[in-house]
This record gives C-alpha cells, structure tokens and sequence, in this order.
C-alpha cells in the first residue's frame, strides 16, 4: 500500500466529519436568544434597583423559611405599609409544570403564610417582587421545600 492512499484517506475522514459537524450545526437551535433583547436589559436593571431598594432598609434577615410543608414569608414591616402590588414567582427548576405565581399579601407585620396544595417536594426558586410607596423592591432566594 502507498502512503499516498493513507493521506488521502485521512483527508476523505476529515471533510466527511467536518461535512457531518456543519450539518448537525445547522440543526440546532438558539431558544436562548431574545428578541426584545434591549427591553428585558432595561428590565433587569429595574430588578437590580429594587434589590438595592430592599438592601437598603433589610439587614441579612432571611425572608422565606420553609416549616412543616407551608411556606412562610416575612418582609421588612417598612416595605410593605402600603403595598400597592406584589407577586410570588415558586419556580421548580426541575419541572416547569410546577412552577407557581401567586399574589403576595403580607399582614400588617409583613407575614404571609402559603399552603397551596400545589407545592411539591424539592427545590425551588423563589422571586418576590413588590411596589411599596412608589418603591419597588425584589429578593430572590433558593428554598428546600420539605413535607
């Protein structure tokens, strides 16, 4: 055998594979890109304020605790006096059909207990945010659900 064929069979392998890498390449998609990229920019600015916002008046108290299979929320009594809107976003890394949004409606002393039936087991992700006076604020924190 001459060497010339085993050069050429290794140039053949080789554009055989690159052809094979440009085709599955071109099969994939990019669901991570955004088209209103410049909007969601301004608006995770707005998240950064609010967390600031809420820095600025909560020491390093913890604000979600998980007890007994209930969630329970306790915000700083100054941030929601008068709290004009509020939303509790649950979201289950692991399965997005679990994933819950509810109301937030603290007491006057700034706790709110959640029993929903629809909380699972595990981990998840929870992102509050609220409007309090014209200011707005936002935590996010990971909690271990337990039952």
């Amino acid at each position: 055998m001459n060497w010339g064929y085993g050069i050429l069979g290794v140039i053949i392998v080789f554009l055989v594979s690159m052809m094979g890498m440009v085709y599955v390449a071109s099969q994939q998609t990019n669901d991570m890109m955004d088209k209103d990229y410049y909007a969601r920019e301004l608006r995770h600015q707005q998240i950064i304020d609010a967390t600031h916002n809420l820095q600025a008046v909560a020491t390093d108290q913890l604000i979600l605790q998980s007890q007994a299979g209930q969630l329970r929320i306790v915000l700083p009594p100054t941030t929601c006096q008068q709290l004009s809107k509020g939303t509790i976003e649950l979201l289950k890394p692991n399965d997005r059909q679990k994933d819950l949004v509810l109301p937030l409606l603290p007491d006057a002393n700034g706790i709110q207990n959640i029993n929903d039936q629809r909380l699972v087991q595990g981990f998840y992700r929870a992102r509050l945010s609220w409007e309090n006076e014209g200011k707005a604020y936002y935590h996010e924190q990971d909690i271990n659900i337990a039952l």
